[in-house]
């Protein structure tokens, strides 16, 4: 009985550190060094503002982010020059070329939108810290028309950080869903996957 006892209670002892583990916390680790800090410089090299962005070929060098980002003369995406290859206003999107993206791994776009009550996650440099932040949150709305704005949008139900503009939005298996592009502090929104693919898809890896 004692070995039994002794069994089950290290048997138990290994179980409890997996189960503490959040499913996101893998999703984390393999998305945040494709996420890069871009800002905005200008004219007289002072900087304005700061975003993010994510890698989405590493071979051809392109970073997504949206098209609000670009409001100076010039824009560093990890401290290197990005040069705009796309930039659609209407829907908030913008792609950039940048050197030096060969380490950094590419965030694939995923084939089908997420249901309400989907999990999500959204990476970013929020507040402009050295770090990326992580944010779990849940899909409220899907295919929103928002009068005067150019959608269809997600809504999620967490706020998006100052910042944080331009970070990737993915699902479970760590593939892009939306993009951060607005929000306060109860609410965030960001285009779906079909104006996605439709308007850069085609600057995505070309194995995905």
């Amino acid at each position: 009985m004692y070995r039994i006892l002794t069994t089950l209670a290290l048997t138990l002892t290994l179980l409890v550190p997996l189960a503490a583990v959040s499913p996101w916390t893998p999703v984390a680790e393999r998305s945040s060094p494709s996420v890069v800090f871009l800002e905005t410089i200008d004219e007289g090299g002072e900087r304005e503002g700061a975003c993010s962005g994510f890698v989405i070929d590493t071979v051809k060098k392109h970073v997504l982010t949206v098209a609000h980002c670009d409001d100076a003369e010039t824009i560093l995406v990890n401290d290197t020059k990005g040069v705009i290859l796309f930039k659609d206003i209407r829907k908030d999107l913008m792609v950039l070329e940048v050197a030096n993206l060969e380490k950094l791994p590419a965030i694939a776009l995923a084939t089908h939108d997420p249901q309400v009550g989907d999990e999500i996650m959204s990476i970013g440099f929020g507040y402009g810290l050295d770090k990326p932040m992580v944010r779990v949150s849940m899909v409220s709305i899907t295919n929103l028309n928002i009068k005067g704005r150019s959608g269809p949008f997600f809504v999620f139900d967490a706020g998006f950080i100052l910042g944080q503009s331009g970070g990737p939005i993915l699902d479970s298996e760590g593939k892009l869903i939306s993009i951060v592009q607005q929000g306060d502090a109860g609410s965030g929104i960001g285009v779906n996957i079909k104006v996605i693919r439709d308007r850069v898809g085609s600057y995505f890896q070309s194995s995905q």
